[in-house]
């Protein structure tokens, strides 16, 4: 559907509002596969309004982020099995943001259930251990966090998914620095964007958040 691409190249840039905006305006046009996809897209735009956004509505974003998550996975289970296998990598995105939503909300153990349950049923897919690693370094174990990026990265280049690939270095680079390993850390973000970079050239669809993101770092360092 011409309106979830152009939802989701406003989300590859950030524009966030005009992600929901969008969605809103035209959900009575989506069928129950195309509403489970633009809430995941909503789901992680309201998630990005929470943690860039304005401390104040922090809160209500990450909530209108976990709702979004819920709705998209409800709609998910109810689709036939054929028709689910075809939205497994929103179920997979869903599922990861939900985990990150509730921890930012203070809910810990029901983000690690629901991170334990996305990798016991996924267990091949990189993505779902990007998460994993982000909430082990959220909780201040670093040296694990490393380790499950290390995976990450290996198994998503296998895949030539590139993207994944580049989150993986990246969020490496992150618990590196908590490490004080400030020169693997910097090796790591470069890798990281040289993966974000390809991931653009061989998709066509655009990386700039996180390449942004890696720069910044990069020139913090």
């Amino acid at each position: 559907m011409e309106i979830l691409k152009s939802a989701k190249e406003l989300y590859n840039k950030g524009k966030w509002n005009e992600v929901i905006n969008i969605i809103d305006t035209f959900f009575v046009s989506f069928e129950d596969n195309d509403i489970a996809e633009a809430n995941r897209i909503k789901g992680w735009s309201y998630y990005y309004k929470g943690i860039k956004g304005p401390e104040e509505e922090k809160n209500i974003n990450i909530q209108n982020a976990v709702n979004s998550f819920k709705i998209a996975l409800s709609l998910l289970r109810k689709l036939l099995l054929s028709e689910k296998e075809k939205a497994k990598d929103t179920e997979v995105s869903a599922k990861n943001g939900l985990a990150l939503s509730l921890w930012i909300l203070g809910k810990k153990e029901e983000a690690k259930i629901e991170s334990l349950k996305a990798t016991e049923k996924f267990p091949q897919e990189p993505s779902i251990w990007n998460i994993r690693a982000i909430l082990y370094r959220w909780a201040k174990d670093f040296e694990e966090s490393v380790k499950i990026c290390e995976k990450v990265y290996e198994t998503a280049i296998k895949k030539k998914d590139f993207r994944t690939a580049g989150h993986g270095k990246h969020n490496r680079a992150d618990a590196l620095k908590e490490l004080g390993k400030l020169g693997e850390a910097k090796k790591d973000y470069q890798e990281a964007l040289k993966l974000y970079k390809k991931y653009e050239k061989e998709s066509g669809e655009s990386a700039k958040f996180h390449i942004d993101k890696v720069e910044e770092k990069i020139s913090n360092l």
